[in-house]
């Protein structure tokens, strides 16, 4: 089965937090990763089946703007192999 990556961008990590806890409990995906970017920018990737990572990222949504720090989000469906690499080589910290 293919995965589908979700990524919420929200200001500050409380609400980041709170998006992150409202989509694993609202779909089953799983929380890859949270990167502080920087300027108070946090980013939430999640993935799953591209029908959980939709829902979860529309919950998100609401949770981000009751804190009214939502940026973004945007849902990559079932990422060609080579994106994956470089998001993987990116977890391990090799700047590319």
């Amino acid at each position: 089965m293919y995965q589908s990556y979700g990524f919420v961008e929200v200001i500050g990590y409380i609400a980041a937090s709170a998006c992150a806890d409202a989509m694993v409990k609202a779909a089953y995906v799983k929380v890859d990763r949270v990167e502080r970017i920087g300027a108070g920018y946090v980013t939430v990737a999640i993935k799953g089946d591209l029908a959980s990572v939709q829902a979860a990222l529309q919950v998100a949504e609401e949770v981000a703007h009751r804190f009214g720090e939502l940026v973004v989000t945007k849902v990559i469906a079932r990422p060609y192999e080579g994106c994956l690499t470089v998001m993987e080589s990116r977890e391990e910290g090799d700047e590319t």
